[in-house]
């Protein structure tokens, strides 16, 4: 697993970008629950409630990680999911505190 902390180039967000070398996500593998719209695209998908590719999965990790990140104004995307998994995260940038005296 590597994660990694970087500002982006506007200065006003950090992104946080997770990577590891498992074996990925396969499309094909999916249990989509009924009440979730199969039709939305993969990247997509695998941030409903429910959804998951593991045979013990609950399907509410990455669920979770979205509205945990939502919550703070910020954002996570699935950047590639073959040969293990890459996730960018983008939160907000601490907003510099002024001193009095300016």
């Amino acid at each position: 697993i590597s994660v990694t902390l970087d500002p982006t180039s506007d200065g006003r967000t950090v992104r946080i970008r997770y990577s590891d070398n498992g074996t990925g996500i396969d499309p094909s593998h999916l249990r989509i629950p009924a009440g979730v719209d199969a039709a939305k695209p993969f990247r997509e998908l695998i941030f409903e409630a429910g959804v998951t590719s593991r045979a013990t999965g609950s399907g509410y990790g990455l669920f979770l990680v979205r509205r945990i990140l939502d919550g703070h104004r910020g954002t996570v995307d699935l950047v590639d999911h073959r040969n293990g998994v890459v996730f960018d995260m983008l939160l907000p940038a601490k907003t510099p505190i002024r001193s009095k005296r300016e």
